[in-house]
């Protein structure tokens, strides 16, 4: 809002000549703004409700940003959860099988070391 005593601006206060030349407004008014549809301009109470009603929405699509930037978020934790478990699930099921290579690994080394000491018995004559 200017100072007391200064006119307020006017359309013409922002626009450049494009010749160069003074460009003078037609009336010395402040630039009109079209009511909103179906509101009366020379009613004050209702400009502000349509004022309150402006800031309503404007709060509203901010709320509704920060609802769909969570509800992302909340994908993107989904998805790192569903990736997260595919690792371990692997993890587990390579754990799984090193298991049974070590001890179908083992087995057959119990095994061997079985036939050699029988194989070893019957060749040195040592008998029962």
């Amino acid at each position: 809002m200017p100072p007391t005593g200064e006119e307020p601006l006017t359309e013409a206060d922002f626009i450049v000549p494009p010749t160069g030349e003074e460009l003078q407004p037609e009336a010395n008014t402040p630039m009109s703004v079209d009511p909103p549809a179906g509101g009366n301009p020379d009613s004050l109470e209702e400009d502000s409700s349509q004022i309150g009603e402006s800031d309503s929405e404007s709060s509203e699509s901010h709320m509704r940003l920060a609802l769909e930037a969570a509800l992302n978020c909340l994908d993107m934790l989904k998805n790192m959860d569903k990736y997260r478990a595919a690792r371990w699930n692997d993890k587990m099921t390579g754990m799984h099988q090193e298991k049974e290579n070590v001890e179908f690994t083992l087995k057959r080394l119990s095994l061997l070391v079985v036939s050699l000491s029988v194989s070893w018995i019957s060749d040195s004559g040592i008998q029962r």
